[in-house]
């Protein structure tokens, strides 16, 4: 003996489901939030809500880098020289998602140059070039990259830190809440490295941050949940911000480019997935219960 039923309609309901799950999979990057900046139309605003601001605008220009075969932003000279951007929009922390800070560089000498992630308190950077930048209480997560010493620059330094801003200067005071002294040997040279740093709520009381340079794991911090959210506030991170502290000895240009910020929220598109296949499965459940006119038996 052997029952068959009339799926017609259901197959038609998981066809639809099928559709739905794959739209919300072509468009759940839509779903994170994200900032990128590449400098392609040679200028530092690049169509941006913000441009970067500087301490010396004679200091920090848009140039054609062979080396990264692209526009880039370039800071050279100057002590001391702060750039940076208001992001378009808050970036938030949760225990379902990790934020990225993503570069590509290029160090044209014996240079070091440290980047951050701010909270400013929900303020924007100023709108045009400022020589109080970087010197607000502004409070941040940055890295720590270049030549430990000027002298020796075959002792490459790689930090993760974090900044309370505290003394009003933000990455160059002696305020720092953790960091490490992590050097190894070898060179940067003149070539094009990338640069990314994943922080993490790992749990509600721990957060991870993970330094890569070139795809290699080379620094990691474990801190508490509270340390990381005093730096970046119940505002999140509001700013992207840059120093190269030209101490004595330093020479050559930073480049920077492919700047980009992500916090992906898999969760989103996995709720979305979960709600089509249930309303899919009680569709289903209620038409078999509904029709059993259309369900046929046969004896063999």
């Amino acid at each position: 003996m052997a029952t068959t039923y009339n799926g017609d309609h259901m197959k038609t309901h998981v066809r639809l489901c099928s559709l739905l799950c794959f739209l919300i999979g072509a468009t759940s990057p839509l779903l994170a939030q994200t900032y990128i900046d590449t400098f392609d139309d040679g200028s530092r605003s690049d169509g941006n809500p913000s441009s970067w601001v500087t301490t010396t605008a004679s200091n920090l220009t848009v140039v054609y880098d062979s080396g990264l075969n692209s526009y880039a932003l370039s800071a050279s000279g100057g002590n001391g020289l702060y750039y940076g951007t208001t992001l378009p929009t808050a970036f938030s922390l949760s225990t379902t998602s990790v934020l990225t800070l993503s570069l590509d560089f290029r160090l044209t000498g014996l240079q070091q140059f440290r980047i951050g992630l701010c909270n400013n308190a929900g303020s924007a950077l100023p709108a045009t070039d400022s020589a109080s930048l970087g010197t607000s209480a502004y409070q941040a997560i940055y890295l720590d990259i270049g030549a430990d010493s000027y002298t020796a620059p075959t002792q490459i330094k790689y930090q993760v830190n974090g900044d309370g801003g505290l003394n009003g200067n933000l990455f160059f005071g002696t305020d720092r809440i953790f960091g490490s002294t992590l050097t190894t040997s070898g060179t940067l040279g003149t070539t094009v490295h990338n640069l990314k740093m994943t922080v993490q709520l790992s749990s509600s009381t721990t957060a991870l941050m993970n330094l890569y340079l070139d795809s290699v794991l080379v620094d990691t911090q474990t801190l508490s949940t509270t340390t990381l959210q005093s730096l970046i506030g119940a505002n999140g991170v509001t700013s992207l911000m840059v120093l190269i502290p030209g101490q004595t000895g330093a020479s050559g240009d930073v480049l920077l480019d492919n700047i980009s910020i992500t916090v992906p929220e898999p969760s989103v598109a996995l709720l979305l997935v979960s709600s089509c296949v249930f309303l899919v499965l009680g569709r289903s459940r209620r038409f078999l219960l509904s029709k059993p006119s259309e369900c046929t038996v046969s004896m063999s």
